[in-house]
């Protein structure tokens, strides 16, 4: 991994301006996003915030099919948010987005208000495990794990203890319109989706189901796109 500046062109033609090592995922699983927000969500939205947006894959992935007038990007990452606003402008799309830094969901303006929300969140919840299991798949790849490689990775996929679940699901409701839908990609573990789940109804939110992950088949198999809706 390093910080090599790469360009990511999505299927409808808008060039990202991407760093390797700000992808979680979300340039590979946007067409599942885009596919099932298509057969459970509503045709077109108002407003979207993507949350732990990276490099912004999955919110300008509905941008460029007309799925949404207006995009907002949150990550807590400033070089992910830099590289969003780059994007933004290469593209001619800056009417249309908004961008934050932020650690937390509660820290955005309470202004701003959602009609859909989308979320690839970091998704292993124990430091320990992450470590163990990280350097395990490095050395049945035959690479060298250096701490920069596992401040990247831990970036992307760490959430120890649930803290950044726990408090999207906490704050998100305010923000949120009647009716609106969320969309969070999970890795398809039992015990943790259920405690999505328990946390996000405990919120008001209500549960629509989980959707399986076509383009994560081969790696994650379990992979689910929970789908929950306000009330």
């Amino acid at each position: 991994m390093n910080d090599k500046k790469e360009q990511f062109t999505i299927d409808n033609g808008i060039v990202l301006h991407n760093i390797r090592n700000m992808d979680g995922g979300g340039s590979t699983h946007y067409r599942d996003f885009l596919e099932i927000i298509k057969l459970k969500g509503k045709s077109h939205y108002n407003k979207v915030l993507e949350w732990c947006a990276g490099p912004g894959f999955i919110g300008y992935a509905l941008l460029g099919n007309k799925m949404c007038e207006h995009v907002v990007l949150m990550d807590k990452y400033q070089p992910a948010i830099e590289s969003c606003i780059e994007t933004a402008v290469a593209n001619n799309l800056t009417e249309h987005v908004t961008t934050y830094v932020a650690d937390e969901i509660g820290k955005l303006p309470e202004t701003e208000k959602f009609d859909l929300v989308l979320g690839n969140p970091p998704h292993m919840w124990n430091r320990d495990i992450f470590l163990r299991e990280t350097e395990q798949t490095w050395k049945q790849n035959g690479h060298n794990l250096r701490q920069e490689n596992i401040d990247i990775l831990e970036r992307l996929l760490l959430d120890h203890g649930q803290y950044i679940h726990i408090e999207f699901f906490k704050n998100i409701g305010k923000y949120l319109l009647p009716n609106a839908d969320l969309f969070i990609s999970e890795p398809g573990n039992a015990i943790q989706m259920h405690d999505i789940i328990e946390h996000a109804t405990h919120n008001g939110l209500l549960f629509e189901g989980g959707n399986p992950m076509p383009t994560m088949q081969g790696r994650a198999p379990n992979s689910t796109l929970l789908h929950f809706r306000s009330r």
